[in-house]
């Protein structure tokens, strides 16, 4: 389903830009190696933890795409995505 896997895109992609911010902060500390190292691999480990579970928890429903919403975010421009869905042609009468 369409639907599900774009979320399922948007929460990875949410949940590594939060990791990714993390390790940045991490870079900014001045601390000896080997401290560095271990609080990276925590970051890094409690990241992958936190995706599985959130998309195992995400896999339990099923979600459906509100188009009037979609339309409306879009005219305000809140929706910055790049991804393309592609979708079968509609047939308009």
């Amino acid at each position: 389903m369409v639907e599900d896997n774009l979320i399922k895109i948007s929460v990875e992609k949410e949940i590594k830009s939060l990791f990714k911010y993390y390790l940045n902060l991490l870079e900014q500390l001045h601390l000896d190696e080997d401290k560095h190292n271990l609080i990276r691999k925590q970051i890094l480990d409690s990241s992958n933890e936190t995706l599985r579970d959130l998309l195992q928890f995400l896999s339990y429903f099923d979600f459906t795409i509100n188009p009037a919403r979609v339309e409306n975010a879009a005219k305000q421009r809140q929706i910055i995505y790049s991804k393309s869905i592609y979708s079968p042609p509609l047939i308009l009468e």
